[in-house]
């Protein structure tokens, strides 16, 4: 018994056995080689530790493709005009390094933004990369978010919005009309309760300015619709303001006159969505007495420059 265990033992220690047909499965040592101890299962090309101890010295402690776009935990933030060499975490630090030091500086991060040159992405040939993180030239996500939206495209998309929101808490307010020898008159439906036809917003100047012009170059906001004045008296007033021509609504309002002149704090806030550059402005206007019934009034607006 003996010698036969001895000639086993040679066979491990110092007789070739490729094939590995004197380690039976389920023995201690084909539990230390495979799986459930299944000797077949063994390769010595993947398995052995030579092959393990190569495997573990090929990975890179960082990823080229991820390092060169989305970038390290160690990255510094990025100051001034955004380059193709900055990476995505170095301009979220960027953007939160502003928000935490109260300069919100959201205007110029905008405009950093919009600078970046459209090169091909670095690192391409990493899939996961190219369809979840984006390149430094992925365009800016609008609306609700999808599975489709990339992250950098998710990061603009918070830049731009937080643009917007600086620009609503902190603007100057344009007025329309400019001057004070100028109005603008809505008119109601000459039926009682009834819609008049969608009218582009003028004012009463020889050559009608339109609001429209005002933002011909950028998109922005009507703030504020204040009444001045109506040809009635007791009388209720609806009116809407969209524009384009699918009539996009951006505000509604509902008007009690008890006096044909209204106090000058009557105004209509509005914070509706944002119209874009280009855009015509209308309105609509019913009245629930008859005959046409006027109302003027003047905008307060401004826009996203």
């Amino acid at each position: 018994m003996q010698g036969k265990r001895s000639g086993n033992l040679q066979y491990l220690m110092k007789d070739a056995d490729a094939s590995l047909l004197h380690v039976i499965d389920a023995s201690a040592l084909a539990q230390l080689l495979a799986i459930g101890g299944d000797v077949s299962d063994y390769s010595s090309v993947t398995d052995s530790l030579e092959a393990l101890s190569d495997a573990i010295g090929a990975i890179s402690t960082v990823d080229p493709a991820l390092a060169s776009v989305l970038g390290t935990l160690a990255d510094v933030a990025a100051t001034g005009a955004v380059s193709n060499a900055k990476t995505a975490m170095s301009m979220i630090k960027q953007i939160v390094t502003m928000l935490l030091d109260g300069t919100y500086g959201l205007s110029g991060l905008q405009v950093l933004l919009a600078a970046i040159p459209t090169t091909a992405m670095r690192g391409t040939e990493n899939a996961a990369l190219a369809s979840v993180v984006g390149a430094l030239d992925t365009a800016a996500a609008m609306g609700d978010v999808t599975t489709a939206t990339l992250i950098m495209a998710y990061i603009k998309q918070l830049v731009n919005n937080s643009e917007i929101l600086a620009e609503h808490i902190t603007h100057t307010t344009a007025i329309f009309p400019e001057a004070t020898n100028i109005d603008c008159v809505l008119t109601a439906h000459a039926s009682a309760n009834t819609w008049s036809s969608w009218t582009e917003i003028v004012d009463t100047t020889g050559t009608p300015v339109t609001l429209s012009s005002k933002f011909a170059a950028n998109s922005g906001h009507i703030s504020a619709m204040l009444i001045e004045d109506t040809d009635t008296t007791d009388t209720r007033f609806q009116i809407e303001i969209a524009y384009g021509s699918a009539k996009t609504i951006v505000s509604r309002h509902r008007i009690l006159t008890e006096t044909n002149k209204l106090p000058t704090a009557e105004v209509a806030r509005e914070r509706g969505s944002i119209i874009p550059a280009g855009e015509t402005i209308y309105y609509r206007a019913m009245c629930e007495t008859a005959d046409a019934k006027t109302i003027t009034v003047h905008f307060r607006y401004f826009l996203h420059i």
